[in-house]
């Protein structure tokens, strides 16, 4: 076997899907179990998924092993397989297996895989697998890890690795809407499965994932879909989200709600709640779905009408509450509404309901927070903001010889936790070179703009940039405020480069941006980390129309790292 590369990765991926399993009776009266409990991607001559075992309680002279598919399969059954994985031993009290079948152009390829223990006709499965080189190197992405003696980190080598694999994809024209170096964002989902029966998979901003929950879970009935925040996103079993521009986890809740209320069906899978039937609760919680499974879409008149309820729990498909619903409730205290603020203020009710309207009202507003940061890094205030709301900007700061601008950013409407820096203009009255500042997190892309102030009059100029190393310079256009004069930019972009402008028309006297910068941060940044970037020029590089020798101010930029 050949020297694995990589160190275990036990990802355990616990998942509910279609698989064929045979009524069976074993010999010795108890049915044996297996999982695979986790992978490990190795790299030598090829790339091969290796998998890690359990197997407990195989009868004697049963067949055990991993079977392989390549694309997903509407059920996963022993002789359906692409391959089976191939035995290699055991390794820390797991039965390891390896397939071999993953070729350049299958890097972004779901593979999917269950463990067996074959009997004679009696077969027990594992729970549906899924892995791919793309997961692997997910997980790994931006590790500093050093891979071998030539300095090249793990995160560089699986990006290597992508990178190659996309050039096989594009050249076979193999599954070209799921390139591997794409960017992708990881799905979880917890108390249910997405559409192929797994728990997690990754998927490109924008496309449409359905999630799947059983309609019960240990006899409690299922409520609704929500994200990590606690905002609702469905109340169906089966809903379909759309992949944002960051890693999500949704969980299927399932709430024990009162039993006996009565319900009347519309007929068109709605149903209004009419009373309380023969539920004796004062804690009343209504159900988003009667027994029968219409959807809870509206509270009758007269509901409630004098009924000892201490608290009421109302679902998020009510959208109207009737007339005296809640009429001489004297003892209803509490209100807990499934859904936002914003959504009770559009449920239609009417008159009469009192007792609910002045009750103390709990709700599952979703609150983001807003970080406010001077030019520095410097944080100026932080405030909680409910999703969909505006936040209050602090007072707006003051640095010696600068004007302040206003923020980088909108801070109206927020839906993400986000962070908002001051800006600034320099007070300057000589002629001056400056370079922008901005703030980056590890890993980012970062643009910096380089400008001319109090301009003299430039017909052209040599201007070298250095920077930190661990920026690295991806692209460089000349601006606005040069475009009359020839730009000339470096073969390559090494660390110091050189930028040079010559005149064809005359001389350039307005002010503003002169070079535009894009720079990628290392991931190996930490916060609090100033990155310099530096612009300067020999005598004799910068001059007039006239072939005069104009003197510069420089005023240096830097990244701060959050």
């Amino acid at each position: 076997m050949k020297k694995r590369v990589f160190a275990l990765v036990l990802a355990l991926l616990i998942a509910m899907t279609s698989i064929v399993t045979t009524a069976s009776v074993y010999a010795n009266g108890t049915e044996p179990t297996t999982a695979i409990e986790g992978h490990n991607l190795s790299l030598q001559d090829n790339v091969y998924i290796m998998y890690y075992v359990t197997f407990d309680g195989i009868p004697a002279g049963a067949e055990t092993g991993v079977l392989v598919w390549t694309s997903q399969q509407e059920t996963y059954a022993y002789g359906t397989e692409k391959a089976k994985a191939l035995y290699d031993g055991v390794s820390d009290g797991y039965s390891v297996y390896y397939f071999t079948g993953v070729s350049a152009k299958m890097m972004s390829q779901d593979i999917y895989a269950v463990s067996y223990i074959k009997d004679g006709d009696n077969i027990t499965y594992s729970a549906l697998d899924k892995y791919s080189v793309l997961q692997y190197a997910f997980n790994k992405k931006g590790s500093t890890t050093i891979m071998g003696e030539g300095g090249t980190t793990l995160g560089e080598l699986v990006a290597g690795l992508l990178d190659y694999g996309t050039l096989a994809q594009t050249y076979f024209r193999y599954n070209l809407d799921r390139l591997a170096n794409a960017e992708y964002y990881q799905v979880k989902v917890k108390n249910g499965t997405l559409a192929d029966g797994t728990k997690s998979g990754l998927y490109q901003a924008g496309a449409q994932v359905t999630l799947n929950a059983p309609a019960e879970k240990d006899g409690i009935p299922f409520s609704c879909w929500k994200d990590e925040t606690g905002a609702i996103v469905g109340n169906e079993t089966s809903v379909q989200i759309t992949v944002g521009s960051k890693d999500k986890t949704y969980t299927a809740t399932y709430v024990k709600t009162s039993t006996g209320l009565e319900f009347e069906s519309n007929e068109d899978g709605t149903c209004a709640l009419i009373g309380m039937g023969d539920c004796t609760d004062t804690d009343v919680i209504i159900p988003s779905r009667s027994p029968d499974g219409d959807l809870v879409t509206s509270i009758d008149n007269s509901a409630f009408s004098g009924e000892s309820i201490a608290s009421i729990t109302i679902p998020v498909g009510v959208e109207e509450i009737g007339r005296n619903a809640f009429k001489s409730c004297d003892d209803l205290t509490d209100v807990y509404y499934e859904g936002t603020t914003a959504q009770w203020e559009e449920i239609d009710i009417k008159s009469g309901n009192g007792p609910l309207t002045n009750a103390t009202l709990h709700t599952k507003d979703v609150f983001y927070t807003v970080t406010f940061v001077d030019c520095d890094g410097t944080q100026l205030k932080t405030a909680q903001v409910i999703e969909g709301g505006n936040a209050t900007a602090p007072a707006d700061p003051e640095r010696e010889g600068y004007t302040f601008t206003g923020w980088d950013k909108s801070f109206a409407n927020v839906t993400a936790n986000m962070t908002v820096t001051a800006t600034y203009e320099l007070e300057i009255s000589d002629p001056t070179i400056v370079v922008d500042s901005a703030t980056a997190n590890a890993g980012d892309t970062v643009t910096v703009n380089v400008k001319v102030k109090n301009n003299p009059g430039i017909a052209g100029a040599i201007l070298t940039i250095a920077y930190d190393n661990k920026l690295t310079l991806t692209s460089a256009t000349s601006g606005e405020t040069f475009s009359s004069l020839q730009f000339t930019g470096p073969g390559k972009y090494s660390n110091p480069c050189n930028f040079t402008w010559d005149s064809e028309s005359g001389m350039v006297t307005e002010d503003g941006i002169i070079l535009t910068l894009q720079f990628g941060v290392s991931d190996t940044t930490n916060a609090g980390d100033k990155l310099n970037i530096n612009c300067s020029y020999r005598n004799g590089d910068v001059y007039d129309e006239s072939l005069n020798d104009i003197t510069l101010n420089i005023v240096n930029g830097q990244i701060s790292i959050q």
